[in-house]
């Protein structure tokens, strides 16, 4: 099936390509602001405190966490903590110091007959279980604890090398979930303010998804270019719009974002696409007026643009890459 012979699913596709492209821009440029203000890792921070509050031993197991040497030492400054704490980390930091507090420390001997551990480590956390209040955290690492201990023993004798090991995958595991529903919030975050982010570069650039569409459905020449564009792009642009930058280096981040640039002025000179600052709906009013009914359309077409960027890039190119097939083939 030749979809250039299907004016209507050209011309979404079209639509569709121009919504991936701008909301990698708008993905690129909230990305860069969140990572010089680190943003990720105090979003991270905020929700350990929130759930590492162990009230009844007034004890916040995350700021211990953050003052441990084996997580400052992944920060940047004091409010820039990391956001890329391994699951393996996390355990091993926990386990020391749930064992390591002063509570415990004081209150360890009383429950000295009860622990067994030759393994310093082992012995103050089980003495932690044992000497601390109930709290939402203090029960899940004692079960956690028992688990590790119920699997470790044969014919009574426990290995204490295994219960180490078991008790560090327990924690680890917590800890993803943990991280799992971070990072669903902060993606919900995120896609308000990808919103938000791109009503505003719409406003700025004119990037009218209703203009578009009426140019994409008067040209054919139009539709072909960006669909020969984007099968020419294919893999880079999906590679950019799926590329961690959550990990990578601000060069990297900088290198990333003016090869891009590059790719869409020239997709933008050679379809003399009605987007820029020239074209801005602000410049435009001030050099000519418009009428109510243009200006609500306007509004209309700026505000689509900006509930496409909230989906992602991602969201777009895999849509594209599902109807990648039925795209023709242009000669280049």
């Amino acid at each position: 099936m030749n979809l250039l012979s299907t004016p209507i699913l050209s011309i979404a596709i079209s639509i569709v390509i121009c919504w991936a492209l701008f909301a990698m821009l708008c993905s690129m440029i909230h990305e860069s602001v969140t990572r010089v203000k680190a943003e990720r890792g105090r979003f991270m921070k905020q929700y350990l405190l929130q759930q590492l509050h162990d009230y009844p031993n007034d004890i916040n197991w995350a700021k211990l966490l953050y003052a441990h040497g084996s997580i400052d030492l992944l920060s940047r400054a004091v409010n820039k903590p990391t956001s890329n704490i391994a699951p393996e980390l996390f355990a091993s930091v926990m386990i020391d110091i749930v064992g390591q507090s002063q509570l415990v420390q004081r209150k360890k001997d009383a429950a000295a007959e009860a622990i067994r551990y030759q393994n310093p480590l082992l012995h103050d956390f089980k003495a932690a279980t044992l000497v601390l209040q109930p709290s939402d955290v203090m029960v899940s690492l004692k079960q956690f604890m028992d688990n590790a201990e119920l699997r470790s023993t044969v014919n009574g004798t426990v290995d204490e090398s295994k219960v180490y090991e078991l008790l560090l995958a327990n924690i680890a595991q917590w800890f993803t979930e943990l991280t799992g529903r971070i990072t669903e919030w902060y993606q919900k975050k995120t896609r308000m303010r990808l919103f938000m982010l791109g009503v505003l570069i719409a406003l700025l650039i004119n990037v009218d998804s209703i203009q578009l569409f009426n140019l994409f459905s008067k040209d054919d020449n139009s539709r072909g270019a960006i669909l020969h564009f984007y099968q020419q792009n294919e893999e880079w642009l999906e590679k950019q719009a799926k590329s961690d930058t959550a990990q990578a280096d601000m060069q990297s981040m900088m290198q990333q974002t003016q090869a891009y640039e590059k790719k869409i002025d020239s997709l933008s000179q050679s379809l003399k696409l009605p987007v820029g600052m020239g074209y801005s709906i602000i410049k435009r009013s001030v050099r000519h007026a418009m009428s109510w009914n243009e200006i609500w359309t306007k509004l209309l077409g700026i505000l689509i643009s900006g509930f496409a960027a909230s989906f992602g890039a991602p969201f777009w190119f895999n849509l594209l890459k599902r109807t990648n097939n039925n795209i023709p083939k242009r000669a280049k």
